[in-house]
Parts: structure tokens; C-alpha cells; sequence
């Protein structure tokens, strides 16, 4: 159906059939807006189905009806100027004027009614626009742990950057692994500005280095930081992984994890910035460890422990943070989605830890950022507050941790 039509029909019936859908999608709109992305989503389809069907006509229609999408800015005398344009272009034959006053009342009724259909189209049009422009601003997600730096995503990197952006991902942390993760990490968050990065030495990678290796790779990692200070965001990832110990050599290289992990917590420290731990069948040492350290400000990534443990940092500083990846939405991760429910809302976060650990809905598949949007949805199935300030919450978290004074100096937000 050609959208003219819709105005030029008299009898309205066309222009019923299609204000009572769009009318309906709005109410929709308005009551679940705290849904977030998923309605921004239903918006942009409406609004651009609008400009594709204002379009389909002759190009002078088109151009007619272009300008009636384009000058939405409130009821001016140019807006006024339009409609009484595009009336003159459907029924040239009547007046739409106080002269029309003078002229036959049933042409003048006519060219009302066709006013007031357009008068509806202005106000229908300009409210999609508006509740775009406000779920955009309240919905931003901000996956705090991903390595999208892998081969995997060597050819994708714009592609996963414009899915982020589609799915109101506004930030990601590329997170270091050894000295050429580190590095790799950090030359995306050059490129893209919607990433951050950190330098790190993941544990399983820093069990076989030599007690003399140690203090020269914490150096190199160290000359990243001061060429790169602005992009990076955080020391790590570090930490104790008991799961990768080669069997008959376990005493000596959980020594190792543990020296570079206060070589890596000094590090830290002298910077101001908050560590990433990683923790895995270490749980004893992890708690132990983080408090011989020091360091106050720090994010448990992939929480697998229980809400004993987390309590017992919470109680040891209140700059320590629980992120949840897609485990969260497995059937058998019963213990985590518990704590997911019992921590304090101001202390959680949300990552994908992407390639890895796929949420549920798209297990099988290389994870990405986009798809930390199935945690959230999974921690706001196991919370009494609002999804709109679950959301809000976790962002703001995010930002906190991380520091907002740092992400303001790189123009971000």
C-alpha cells in the first residue's frame, strides 16, 4: 500500500488499520521501556519501516514526505508551511487557508481531515524518535572481560564493534593475558573507542616462567602501562589457577603464581588501579592472598565461588566487585545464580569473558560482547529490583570500578 494513500483515504480506513498497530506498538513502548534494548530494537524497526514506506512513492512524494519526517522540531510556522504543501500536492484543488473559509465546506472538511491524519503522523513520528533518544541513554551495558584480540575474531573486529553498538554495548575491556595480549588489548582500545584495556599475566601462563623471568616481564609489562596510560583501565588478569597444575610439580608452581601475583599487586598498587583476579580451585589462597596484598580495588572475574566468599572480601574492602559471565545462565549453576541473587546490587558486574563461555541461548557458538546482554537478562530473572535499575546499576558499577575519572579524560563519556 502506497503510504499516500493512507492520507488521501477519505474514509479513513486504512489510516484506522494503521494508527491503531503503531498506536498499540507506542503503548507498548511506553509501559515496558525499562525493558531496554529490546524495545530501542521494536522502535528502530517502526521508525524505519516509516521512512522506508514515506519513500516508496514518486520521488516528488517522496521528497514531500521526506521533509515531513525531517522537520519534526515542534509546531512552527514551517511545520505548518509543510502540511498545507503536502495537502496542495494530494488535492490541488482545495485550499487549506482561511480563505477556504469562502469556498465549498466539503472540500474544506476534506482538506481537515487530511490535516488531522498528518497532524497524527507529526505527533506518532516524533514520539518514536523521542523514546529512541531515551532508551539509547538509559540503556548501556558494558562488558567488563572479554579477549576479542584472539584469531577467531582477527577479520570481525568491525563487525563485533557494530554489534556491540546494536545491542547498546557501550564499553568492553580487552583484558591482558601475557606481555602480546597485553599488547594486542591494547591496540584495540587505540583503534575502537568503545574499548578499554589492561595488562596482565594470567596464572596457568605464569606457572612456568623462572623466578629471575618474573621481575623483567612485570617491567615490560610495566613500560605498556607508561606508554599507554590512558587506555588502560586496570591491572590483570592474575590470580590462582590450581585446575592447569602439572601433576608432580604443583608446590612449585602454585610458589610461582603466587610471587607473580604480589610482583603483579605491586604493580597495581603503584599505578592506583584496581586487579582483575582470576581464581580457580584456589579458593583459600585467592582470600588469603588478596588481603596479604593490599590492594582494596579489585574485580573477582567469572564468579564460580559461593556468597561465603564473597562475603568475606566485602568485609575485607568495599572496592571489591563480583562479575558474572554466561555461567550464570547455565541449568546447573545453581551456587552462582544464588549469589547473583544475594550480593548487594552495588557490587556486581557483568562480562562475556568472550571466546569462551557462551550464555546458554547461544551455547556452542564463539561468545562475543553482545551476548553479555544473556547475563544481564539472567540477573534481572533473579532480582526483586527493576530491570531499568538492575541495568543502571551495573553500568554505573562498571564505570566506578574502573575509574570514571580515567574514562572521562579518554572523551568517552
Amino acid at each position: 500500500m502506497d503510504f499516500l494513500q493512507i492520507i488521501r483515504d477519505d474514509r479513513g480506513e486504512f489510516a484506522s488499520k494503521f494508527l491503531s498497530r503503531t498506536s498499540y506498538k507506542l503503548r507498548l513502548v511506553s509501559v515496558e521501556i525499562r525493558r531496554g534494548n529490546h524495545l530501542l530494537q521494536v522502535c528502530k524497526r517502526y521508525f524505519q519501516n516509516i521512512i522506508r514506506f514515506a519513500n516508496s512513492g514518486k520521488q516528488r512524494r517522496g521528497y514531500l514526505i521526506d521533509l515531513l519526517i525531517r522537520r519534526l522540531s515542534g509546531e512552527n510556522h514551517r511545520n505548518q508551511e509543510l502540511k498545507r504543501r503536502l495537502v496542495m500536492k494530494l488535492r490541488p484543488d482545495i485550499r487549506v487557508h482561511s480563505g477556504d473559509f469562502r469556498e465549498d465546506v466539503r472540500d474544506l472538511g476534506f482538506g481537515f481531515h487530511i490535516s488531522w491524519k498528518i497532524n497524527i503522523l507529526f505527533q506518532y513520528i516524533k514520539n518514536i524518535k523521542n523514546t529512541i533518544s531515551i532508551l539509547q541513554i538509559l540503556s548501556m551495558l558494558f562488558d567488563t572481560h572479554t579477549h576479542t584480540y584472539f584469531p577467531e575474531f582477527a577479520l570481525r573486529q568491525d563487525e563485533i564493534v557494530a554489534s556491540m553498538q546494536e545491542s547498546s554495548i557501550r564499553y568492553a575491556t580487552q583484558i591482558g593475558c601475557d606481555i602480546e595480549t597485553s599488547r594486542q588489548a591494547i591496540e584495540l582500545a587505540k583503534r575502537y573507542e568503545s574499548y578499554y584495556a589492561t595488562v596482565g599475566y594470567h596464572p596457568t601462563e605464569g606457572q612456568t616462567l623462572s623466578r629471575e623471568e618474573i621481575p623483567e616481564m612485570v617491567r615490560e609489562l610495566e613500560g605498556l602501562l607508561q606508554e599507554n596510560r590512558e587506555y588502560i583501565v586496570a591491572v590483570g588478569e592474575i590470580g590462582f589457577d590450581y585446575y592447569h597444575l602439572e601433576e608432580g610439580n604443583e608446590g612449585e608452581q602454585k610458589e610461582t603464581q603466587r610471587i607473580l601475583f604480589f610482583e603483579m599487586t605491586e604493580l597495581a598498587l603503584k599505578y592506583n588501579l584496581p586487579v582483575i583476579i582470576h581464581t580457580r580451585d584456589a579458593h583459600e589462597d585467592t582470600l588469603r592472598y588478596i588481603k596479604e596484598s593490599g590492594v582494596k580495588k579489585a574485580i573477582v572475574h567469572c564468579f564460580s565461588e559461593d556468597y561465603a566468599f564473597a562475603q568475606e572480601l566485602m568485609e575485607y574492602s568495599d572496592e571489591i566487585f563480583f562479575s558474572f559471565s554466561g555461567i550464570v545462565t547455565y541449568p546447573k549453576a545453581v551456587k552462582i545464580r544464588e549469589t547473583a541473587k544475594l550480593l548487594p546490587l552495588s557490587k556486581i558486574l557483568i562480562e562475556t569473558d568472550a571466546p569462551f563461555l557462551s550464555p546458554q541461548a547461544v551455547r556452542g557458538t564463539i561468545n562475543e560482547p553482545a551476548n553479555v546482554r544473556y547475563t544481564l537478562e539472567a540477573i534481572k530473572n533473579l532480582r526483586s529490583e527493576s530491570g531499568s535499575e538492575i541495568e543502571r546499576v551495573i553500568y554505573e558499577n562498571s564505570l566506578r570500578v574502573y575509574g570514571r575519572e580515567i574514562l572521562s579524560q579518554s572523551g568517552n563519556i
